[in-house]
């Protein structure tokens, strides 16, 4: 795996998107940016995202859309944890 591919290029590209939907969606700041990075880092283990010559330029709508989509269920599966610790 090649991080610093996939740092330099689709967290640059993305992350402000991920951080922000995670906010409006209810996070504190310092969740937001933990799940923020734990979306990225499960996209480049499982999925391939950490591919070189992606950055802004080469992200599709549907990439994009898919990472929103991957943040999205890491907050469903935070809150779910959360749900079953109380």
């Amino acid at each position: 795996m090649n991080l610093s591919v996939f740092s330099n290029s689709l967290i640059g590209a993305l992350w402000v998107d991920v951080f922000r939907y995670l906010k409006r969606q209810g996070c504190r700041h310092h969740e937001a940016e933990d799940l923020t990075q734990e979306v990225f880092m499960s996209l480049s283990k499982n999925h391939g995202f950490d591919r070189p010559g992606t950055d802004q330029s080469n992200i599709s709508p549907h990439e994009r859309n898919y990472v929103l989509k991957a943040a999205r269920y890491a907050l469903i599966d935070q809150r779910r944890s959360e749900q079953a610790a109380a």
